[in-house]
């Protein structure tokens, strides 16, 4: 049982020119979470929260004090409240039911019926029969059924998963999911009262006469809502009018907010161009344990707010009232759509089918595989799904640009590109050196696209025992980044005096090679093959390591012998180094990947970024940074693609991390902030560190409560704690870390980021930092928590800025980023999250914060974008 005075929004609109910011104010609104419904009567070590089952629960007995503060201070906030929260609270106390819509507080619909409570009062569409999510997916069963259950929800009491006998709960029913009689009610501990056989949105709609608004709904101008009405749901009203809203386009980044301080931090040290919002958080009066724990309602935040009229107001949703408007009740909407004129016949119809699917025709329908696993109590099986059977991927919302180009490649180009390889490789003292290019007939191939191309081909051979005569292969790759070249040769381990390839062992390391290729857009830096010594000899050891060049090379001796034979046979292996012989100087990293990629001799001329453009640049991160709300949105956020100024200059991320690392670091030495740096090409943060999970995380449809779950997987599949913490700053839970740091360890981690990208010419991915003493860290296993490359771009942004503006360094805040803003991100808890142990439900606090592995080239490409 959850009732959370949950944190909400608050929104910055100060305008800003130059350093001068305007009157423009801060804009708060404060969100009630309302979802307890405790079972009345059942003993109370049966529920998640202890409740005797007389009165209202302990932790409802607060809204007394918000509705005073509503009507003290003249300000509302959003109610989000389950269909039962709202029945049983007009029997406990139907004077606040009458007090809020005298208020008219704004009403909006918690995603399920019973919210967090388990086991759940009554039954839910879940619970039906045949309405399992994989049967509707699976096509076991008809969208039109699922809509006539689904309205039946929505509409009538259903009889829980749970019967009793005595007091002794036993938690399965044989006609759970059935609409539940008036007569039977008592046995369910429900009141022998009519009202209570309405369900779902029509509760709301019988409780407060108002259509409930979509929980978490937009307040302002951009600003999105994760919970979106069914086709169902908006058959019973919901969107059926538009709220009024706030004009301010929503500031993607926001902060928490429960004191005087953050307010204020953020009014002085955040470019004020956009509006800000931010989560304001109150406290529970009691915890699950039933404990008092005191009631935190900020007054003085709320006082302070009211005080300082031109620089902060509160606001809340629907401020015109709208939504309290005769028509937009929810009679004149069924009168209007339906053609009935009271919620009782409402109740009494079948589900209108054909209606429901002219509103929205929408089908949630995808083929998965079900799997089982029973829980640790033994009394429930669970369905889950993976996030592929659920259809859940980054790719799908991917920009063109992060998207890798294909091309139709001939036969014909390969041969002539094989050919012209072999021609045109050096070799001095038995060690060759790959041209910077590749004619491919009339067109010239770089590297990567050369070993791709020939890869592609030779992998079609190996699965159909014939080269195709054309065959669409990617173009865009990174290079073999990660390579050590050696000046003086690219020796790797395990290769045999007189080696020599059988093409089945080529075969096979092409067929892996070209697999590993597509997965990751990436040549790999070491490939392993089998060798053999001598011509048709035996080598029994383990496999070689050898370069990419190398089998480079290796593959254009094959197919330039099968060009002549038709079939492959043994080829020589030759020793061939990473680097062209006119690959030029520089950072490895850098170097190696530019030869590849586009044949470049020597590193591009660095270019200087002027003080003022880096201020500037500093601005528009903080104002275009997507963060999230580090909530049940799972959203932790990331950079924006790029930076553009106002003058029509566009820097990619590497350019700016460089700038505003190298000016920072110059002005710790000089005590003065250069009037510019000059900055040069690198690459982005490809040695972030990432790891692909040994299995899918996987989703409990049935455990669903409240429109979020946390994924599940065997903790004995999770990534060492050591991984995880050096992805960045820590953040188990169902969000990440936000907190403030000084800005001298900051620096520290500054000039530790400069320190690596000058010697590699890549982003570090991640570097140590020193958070302040008393942060727990559940899943690290050393002192010291790491900040990635995103994090820390973020952070000196904003100690960029306090110099510039303020003429002084100040904390930052640091918040929990991805390294792209596409990664997925999730938490994962041990398999199973929710266990049945005497009797209380709990979560496990096995854990951690999953961020999905990503190509290295789409982290390349998102980094270096302009």
């Amino acid at each position: 049982m959850s009732f959370n005075i949950h944190r909400w929004i608050l929104w910055f609109a100060a305008a800003a020119a130059g350093a001068q910011t305007s009157s423009q104010p801060v804009y708060v609104s404060f969100f009630i979470h309302c979802e307890a419904s405790p079972i009345r009567g059942v003993p109370m070590d049966v529920q998640f929260e202890p409740y005797s089952g007389q009165g209202m629960p302990p932790r409802h007995q607060y809204i007394d004090k918000i509705l005073d503060l509503c009507e003290r201070y003249r300000f509302k906030f959003e109610l989000a409240t389950t269909p039962l929260f709202a029945q049983q609270l007009r029997e406990d106390r139907p004077e606040v039911i009458e007090r809020i819509k005298r208020l008219k507080i704004p009403i909006s619909r918690y995603p399920s019926i019973a919210g967090h409570v388990l086991p759940p009062p009554i039954g839910e569409l879940r619970q039906m029969p045949g309405m399992r999510l994989h049967q509707l997916r699976n096509r076991q069963t008809s969208w039109e059924r699922y809509l006539e259950n689904e309205w039946l929800a929505e509409t009538r009491t259903l009889v829980p998963g749970w019967r009793l006998e005595g007091e002794r709960l036993i938690l399965d029913n044989p006609r759970v999911g059935t609409p539940a009689a008036l007569e039977e009610l008592p046995e369910y501990r429900i009141p022998k009262d009519e009202r209570r056989m309405y369900s779902g949105t029509l509760a709301l709609e019988e409780v407060f006469d108002v259509i409930p608004l979509p929980a978490f709904p937009p307040l302002f101008q951009g600003d999105t809502t994760r919970f979106n009405p069914s086709p169902v749901q908006r058959a019973l009203g919901m969107n059926s009018f538009r709220p009024s809203v706030q004009p301010f386009a929503a500031f993607p980044a926001p902060f928490q907010a429960g004191d005087r301080r953050m307010l204020d931090w953020f009014k002085q040290h955040f470019p004020a161009t956009h509006p800000l919002h931010a989560d304001a958080a109150f406290m529970y009066t009691h915890d699950y344990q039933g404990r008092y724990i005191g009631l935190n309602l900020h007054e003085d935040l709320i006082q302070f707010i009211l005080s300082h009229p031109d620089q902060y107001r509160i606001v809340w949703p629907d401020p015109e009232e709208v939504q309290y408007r005769p028509e937009h009740r929810p009679r004149a909407f069924f009168q209007q759509t339906h053609g009935v004129s009271s919620l009782e016949q409402v109740r009494q119809m079948p589900a209108p089918l054909a209606l429901i699917r002219q509103m929205d025709p929408s089908i949630p329908i995808r083929e998965v595989t079900r799997s089982e696993t029973a829980s640790p109590g033994g009394w429930q099986k669970e369905t889950l799904f993976t996030l592929s059977e659920l259809g859940i991927s980054s790719a799908g919302n991917l920009p063109d640009f992060l998207r890798p180009r294909t091309e139709w490649v001939s036969r014909e180009a390969v041969f002539s590109a094989a050919r012209d390889l072999l021609e045109r490789t050096r070799f001095r003292q038995a060690m060759g050196v790959l041209p910077l290019s590749v004619k491919a007939g009339g067109q010239t191939w770089s590297l990567n696209r050369t070993f791709v191309a020939l890869a592609s081909y030779l992998e079609q051979f190996a699965l159909y025992e014939k080269l195709p005569a054309g065959l669409s292969v990617i173009t865009d790759v990174l290079g073999p980044v990660q390579a050590e070249p050696d000046r003086e040769v690219d020796r790797l381990q395990g290769v045999p005096d007189e080696p020599f390839l059988n093409e089945v062992n080529l075969l096979h390391a092409v067929y892996e090679t070209a697999e590993q290729v597509r997965k990751e857009l990436k040549i790999p830096a070491k490939i392993a093959m089998q060798i053999s010594r001598g011509r048709a000899g035996n080598y029994s050891g383990r496999r070689s390591q050898v370069n990419p060049a190398e089998m480079l090379y290796a593959m254009a001796e094959e197919l330039a012998l099968m060009e002549k034979v038709g079939l492959p046979d043994e080829v020589e292996f030759k020793r061939v180094r990473v680097l062209p012989e006119q690959a030029g100087s520089g950072p490895p990293g850098w170097v190696i990947e530019q030869a590849w990629s586009k044949g470049l001799a020597r590193p591009a001329l660095e270019k200087t970024i002027a003080r003022e453009e880096i201020r500037h640049a500093a601005d528009f991160l903080l104002s275009a940074w997507t963060a999230g709300h580090l909530g049940h949105t799972e959203d932790i956020g990331g950079p924006p693609y790029g930076v553009a100024l106002a003058s029509g200059k566009r820097f990619s991320l590497s350019d700016v991390f460089q700038a505003l690392a190298f000016s920072l670091v110059e002005q710790k030495k000089t005590g003065r902030m250069p009037e510019g740096v000059a900055i040069g090409e690198l690459l982005g943060p490809l040695d972030y560190p990432m790891y692909a999970l040994r299995n899918e995380p996987v989703y409990n449809t049935r455990l669903l409560r409240g429109g979020w779950q946390p994924y599940q997987m065997d903790v004995r599949d999770f990534p060492a704690p050591d991984l995880i913490n050096v992805q960045g700053l820590p953040g188990p839970g169902h969000g990440g870390y936000e907190g403030f740091l000084g800005a001298a360890p900051l620096m520290a981690s500054v000039e530790r980021a400069v320190e690596r990208l000058r010697a590699t010419g890549i982003i570090p991915g991640s570097v140590p930092v020193e958070l302040p003493q008393g942060r727990k860290y559940p899943q690290a296993s050393a002192p010291h928590a790491y900040i990635n490359a995103a994090e820390l771009l973020w952070a000196m942004a904003q100690l960029y800025r306090f110099q510039e503006v303020l003429g002084k360094q100040d904390d930052v805040l640091l918040r929990s980023c991805r390294l792209i803003k596409d990664q997925l991100h999730a938490y994962i808890v041990g398999l199973t999250p929710v266990g049945f142990t005497r009797a209380v439900y709990e979560y496990r606090r096995d854990s951690f914060d999953w961020i999905e592995q990503t190509p290295a080239w789409r982290i390349e490409r998102t980094w270096s974008y302009r």
